[in-house]
């Protein structure tokens, strides 16, 4: 964004305010560079409103930042700015001046619009026995965006082969599968009010339903599916003692 004074007009004096409030389905990402008439190196801010200092003929004042798109976002969006509360040199009053506007369009697409964050398994002692431990608690929920017609699945992987995302202590330690596996999920058939059946979570993902969801949904909740109790890991004799942790990966499938 660039505010500029044309050359061969007059000054504008200090105390003028740019504000910029993003629309909706817009939201800062990070911070804003703002570079003044007078800096040689831009400095930071976490709005991108700020006050203008004297602005002479010629000069500009520039800012540069990021914005997000978020799922509130269908349909085209305009974003604007407004100088307001401005003096020229010659003692002037200005109006509000406005920016010309910067659109997209955004379409609408499937999406995730929340994850759990932790599933926790809390603490046991193991004593070197096998054992299957249900999760404690699930931080944060599954909520999916799927305006298309279409009916869709949503399946959970995870690989405890790639060092990236298999679980690990902070001695590098890494957990064994047994034969059957190592982390499970409930997996539900048509509702998530079904006792489901326990399936191993695989490197190509098992979908928490068996039966398909259907298509047109706005952000669907599907918590209740990834829950308490609604996760399993075994650990197999000897596993050694520590705080693992791994990541779990989420895909929407279409179907076909």
């Amino acid at each position: 964004m660039v505010y500029k004074v044309s050359a061969g007009s007059d000054n504008l004096l200090a105390g003028t305010k740019l504000t910029d409030d993003l629309p909706t389905g817009l939201v800062l990402d990070g911070k804003v560079h703002i570079k003044g008439p007078k800096d040689t190196s831009p400095y930071e801010s976490s709005q991108i409103n700020t006050g203008i200092n004297q602005v002479e003929a010629g000069e500009t004042v520039t800012l540069e930042f990021n914005a997000k798109v978020t799922s509130a976002a269908v349909g085209q969006v305009t974003n604007v700015a407004t100088v307001s509360g401005g003096v020229s040199s010659s003692n002037e009053t200005l109006g509000d001046m406005i920016s010309n506007g910067a659109s997209v369009n955004v379409q609408k697409s499937d999406a995730f619009t929340e994850v759990p964050s932790l599933i926790d398994f809390g603490a046991v002692n193991a004593y070197g026995k096998e054992m299957i431990i249900d999760n404690v608690a699930t931080k944060g929920g599954l909520i999916v965006t799927h305006p298309d017609n279409n009916s869709f699945n949503v399946s959970v992987s995870y690989d405890n082969d790639d060092p990236d995302t298999q679980m690990k202590d902070s001695n590098n330690d890494t957990l064994q599968a047994d034969d059957s596996g190592l982390l499970f999920i409930r997996q539900r058939t048509s509702k998530d009010t079904d006792y489901g059946t326990w399936q191993p979570i695989t490197t190509s993902g098992v979908p928490i339903q068996t039966n398909n969801f259907s298509g047109s949904q706005d952000s669907l909740n599907l918590s209740n599916y990834v829950g308490v109790n609604d996760w399993q890991i075994h650990l197999v004799p000897g596993t050694t003692a520590g705080n693992y942790k791994g990541i779990l990966s989420w895909n929407l499938i279409e179907s076909v």
